[in-house]
């Protein structure tokens, strides 16, 4: 493996637990977060800056082989680019197309596939029979 150096944008829960695990395999992590007591900055160095923002990227990127995510909620423009400059995953483009349904808070609820009138209540499970077939169990 060439790239032994990962620089991971968050330092939240999921940012600690990928350093721990990298350190096992030989992968030296590096966080960036905006606080010096996120749970990922205790267990691996941390950049210290807003998470979009592209000096505290850049810096980051210097000192890392690739970056990953553990935060989807970063807006995708300063990933980009970063990216002309190294490796990023997922690409932030794929952070565009699920953060992109997110933002249309306007759009309608999804439709029940409940029939009319069917019951709200969960399918009960029967001893014998396994779970019971009713109209909210379809």
């Amino acid at each position: 493996m060439d790239k032994k150096r990962v620089g991971i944008v968050g330092a939240g829960q999921l940012g600690r637990m990928l350093a721990l695990a990298g350190y096992p395999l030989g992968i030296a992590c590096r966080v960036l977060d905006t606080s010096p007591d996120a749970p990922g900055a205790q267990v691996a160095p941390a950049v210290l800056g807003r998470l979009d923002d592209a000096r505290a990227l850049a810096e980051l990127a210097a000192e890392v082989d690739v970056v990953t995510l553990e935060i989807e909620n970063i807006a995708v423009e300063p990933l980009e680019t970063l990216r002309a400059r190294i490796d990023v995953f997922p690409p932030p483009r794929a952070l565009a197309a699920a953060t992109t349904g997110a933002d249309n808070a306007s759009s309608p609820p999804p439709r029940s596939s409940r029939p009319p009138g069917a019951s709200s209540a969960p399918c009960r499970r029967s001893p014998r029979r396994g779970y019971r077939s009713s109209a909210s169990c379809r």
